[in-house]
């Protein structure tokens, strides 16, 4: 497969999502557990985890000690702070905003 250029993701689709392939071993995924992923459960799943972060602000990030364990919920007020956080983070940082929503918070977990 022939990748383009860094296009809207930055390169990060050629350095992460090109890597991913057809697994050599077959997988049963009947005798996983799926219930979590039905979207009820999923859905509240989701929410709780996110009750549950820790807030850490903008300011902040640089400084903090994330443990792995926890969940972090960091939050920004504008674009160019959104964009430093995926910078910072390796992660894509185009997003649509609908009507007159804003996207206020970006979560690890």
């Amino acid at each position: 497969m022939k990748l383009a250029g860094k296009g809207s993701s930055g390169g990060l689709c050629k350095a992460f999502l090109s890597n991913i392939a057809v697994s050599s071993t077959a997988v049963d995924f009947s005798l996983s557990p799926y219930e979590n992923m039905l979207k009820m459960n999923y859905d509240r799943e989701l929410q709780q985890t996110l009750r549950d972060s820790v807030p850490v602000g903008f300011a902040a990030v640089n400084s903090t000690y994330f443990d792995p364990s926890k969940s972090y919920r960091v939050m920004f007020s504008s674009t160019n702070e959104w964009f430093i956080l995926g910078q910072q983070s390796s992660i894509m940082v185009g997003y649509c905003v609908r009507s007159r929503l804003q996207i206020r918070h970006l979560c690890f977990y």
